[in-house]
C-alpha cells in the first residue's frame, strides 16, 4: 500500500507542482488531529468487536492499509524514493505487529490514550516539518 500511495503522489506531485508540498502536509496534520481527536471518543462510541476475527479483522486490515495509502501518498507528493520507507514501514509494522500481540492487553490498558495523542503529535509535527522544508 505504500507504494501505490507513492505512485499516485508522484502523479500528483507533477500535476500540482510546488503545491504538493502544502497537500502532503494538510494530509499528515489531518491524520494527526483525526488521532488526537479518537483519543478523547467525544461521542462515547466505541469499538467493542474482536479485531482478530471474521469481517472486524477484514476491517481492521483495509484501515491499517489507508493508513500505509496515505503515508506513500504523503512520500510521493515530496518526491522522496519509496525503497528503504516501505522497507522500514515493513519492518516497523512487523516488528509492532508482533509486539501488540505479546504485551497488548496490559500495555494498551495503561498507555492507549497516551500513545495515540503522543502519535498524533508526531504527525502534526512531520507536518510543519513538510511545510518548512
Amino acid at each position: 500500500m505504500p507504494i501505490v500511495g507513492w505512485m499516485a503522489g508522484e502523479y500528483l506531485s507533477g500535476v500540482i507542482g510546488e503545491y504538493a508540498r502544502w497537500l502532503a502536509a494538510i494530509v499528515l496534520a489531518g491524520i494527526g488531529a483525526r488521532l488526537i481527536y479518537e483519543q478523547f471518543d467525544p461521542d462515547g462510541r466505541q469499538w467493542k468487536g474482536d479485531p482478530t476475527r471474521g469481517l472486524s479483522l477484514i476491517i481492521l486490515m483495509f484501515a491499517t492499509s489507508i493508513d500505509a495509502l496515505a503515508a506513500g501518498f504523503t512520500l510521493g507528493l515530496v518526491g522522496i524514493q519509496i525503497l528503504y520507507p516501505t522497507l522500514i514501514i515493513g519492518v516497523v509494522a512487523a516488528s509492532m505487529t508482533v509486539l501488540g500481540l505479546v504485551f497488548g492487553r496490559a500495555l494498551g490498558l495503561r498507555f492507549s490514550q497516551k500513545a495515540g495523542i503522543f502519535g498524533g503529535l508526531i504527525l502534526i509535527g512531520l507536518a510543519v516539518k513538510t511545510i518548512l522544508g
